[in-house]
């Protein structure tokens, strides 16, 4: 508790705490964790799945294949 009081009323954090609030904001990013691959955010019931996120990086390393 005493670091997370210390850090608080540092001016300097409270700067970095918003800009980072702010770019998550410009980025749409509207829940924690957020996940994104090559720029595209992943919902997290496909993330949060085994099975479809193993589904979804398939298909991305397959598209990558053919365009190189």
């Amino acid at each position: 508790m005493g670091q997370l009081q210390i850090d608080a009323a540092n001016p300097n954090m409270s700067k970095k705490v918003d800009f980072d609030y702010n770019l998550g904001r410009e980025q749409k990013v509207n829940e924690t964790p957020s996940l994104y691959l090559n720029n595209e955010k992943i919902n997290s019931e496909t993330w949060g799945d085994e099975q479809k996120f193993r589904t979804l990086l398939d298909a991305k390393i397959a598209e990558l294949a053919i365009t190189n």
